[in-house]
């Protein structure tokens, strides 16, 4: 049975025979089974449809409501992007923005070997920290790169930073 109707012919010939069994079974010509539209409930035995909204609304449902609905109602470009108020979104960067600081306090170079001390922690060349990471360490500074953008610290200095706050997970 089941190697006749993974057969393409035979399948089809079964799909023909239900949609047919569904169109007779629907069909009003000849059958006892007769299909009511909910309008006839609206309109009079010989009275001609109108398919206008307004005529639908006046025979079907209180025109004054309808209007005091579309009334309140706004329509929009769903497709058209959404512009938020320019202080409102403002303020939503600035509370989404948080500085850091760091502090290079040395900068050691022995032949091929360097090491550099940020914020009392010692890196070398390719280390990660505090969302920057250490490029190249020269004798006159370190060269760090945060957010695509790569910086010069010399030893000494103090270099502040901005970046975008972890979203809080959502309480359970």
């Amino acid at each position: 049975m089941k190697k006749h109707l993974n057969n393409p012919y035979i399948s089809g010939i079964l799909a023909l025979l239900a949609i047919a069994f569904v169109y007779f079974s629907l069909d009003d010509s000849g059958s006892s089974f007769s299909y009511s539209s909910p309008l006839d409930d609206i309109y009079d035995e010989g009275e001609v449809y109108d398919e206008s909204a307004e005529a639908f609304a006046a025979k079907s449902a209180d025109v004054d409501g309808i209007h005091k609905l579309v009334t309140k109602s706004v329509s929009r470009n769903i497709f058209e992007p959404v512009v938020a108020d320019a202080e409102e979104t403002a303020q939503k960067a600035e509370d989404n923005i948080a500085t850091a600081s760091l502090f290079v306090k040395g900068v050691w170079i022995q032949g091929d070997i360097r090491y550099t001390v940020i914020d009392d922690k010692v890196f070398v060349p390719g280390q990660a920290y505090d969302r920057v990471q250490i490029d190249r360490i020269e004798s006159s500074g370190v060269w760090i790169n945060h957010a695509r953008e790569s910086h010069f610290i010399r030893p000494g200095e103090v270099w502040t930073y901005e970046y975008l706050k972890p979203k809080e997970a959502a309480p359970n």
